[in-house]
């Protein structure tokens, strides 16, 4: 494997391990342009984008049942 190509995979699992929602767009797109580029193999792709989706939906639930939102299920942390 290049070296470029360690490094883009290391940056993409960086993005993702944050959790952060602007750094799971960018590791979104770091996908993409690594897919058109040809660096990136479809199937490696793949993997990536849905543990982003899959760390993204987890950290989302997680927030909406912990903290207080327009949008928590219990009726002690409902703010508006």
């Amino acid at each position: 494997m290049s070296t470029k190509r360690k490094g883009l995979i290391s940056a993409l699992l960086k993005d993702i391990e944050t959790g952060d929602e602007a750094a799971t767009a960018v590791a979104i797109a770091r996908v993409f342009a690594a897919l058109s580029t040809g660096s990136l193999p479809s199937q490696k792709a793949m993997v990536i984008q849905m543990a982003t989706i899959v760390t993204f939906v987890i950290s989302t639930y997680w927030t909406v049942l912990r903290y207080a939102t327009p949008i928590s299920p219990s009726a002690a942390l409902h703010r508006d």
